[in-house]
């Protein structure tokens, strides 16, 4: 399940940047895939703003992703629901407000 929603987030955030003009190459999913293996023990920055209770980048990541997408009406539900779901997370560990 976590392979199949990578693949998806991947490829909504490739549709954007082709639609935005951007050569994102042949195979984004592959290359991804890549930095995942060779990050893979590493603890993410995210990660290590909820540890610390701070508020993490998903708006400036996968959020600035759903805006652009709505402005070129690309539909995002993938994205739409991490950056939710990153937010409730937030939230619940108490350095953020708001939400989407």
């Amino acid at each position: 399940e976590a392979k199949s929603r990578l693949i998806t987030l991947v490829e909504e955030g490739a549709l954007v940047a082709r639609r935005k003009g951007s050569d994102v190459g042949p195979d984004s999913v592959a290359r991804t895939r890549e930095v995942c293996r060779a990050t893979a023990a590493n603890i993410s920055s995210m990660l290590q703003d909820v540890r610390n209770q701070r508020p993490t980048e998903i708006m400036a990541i996968n959020g600035a992703l759903v805006a652009e997408a709505k402005k070129l009406a690309v539909p995002t539900p993938e994205n739409e629901l991490l950056v939710k779901q990153v937010l409730a997370v937030e939230k619940s560990a108490g350095t953020r407000q708001d939400q989407l």
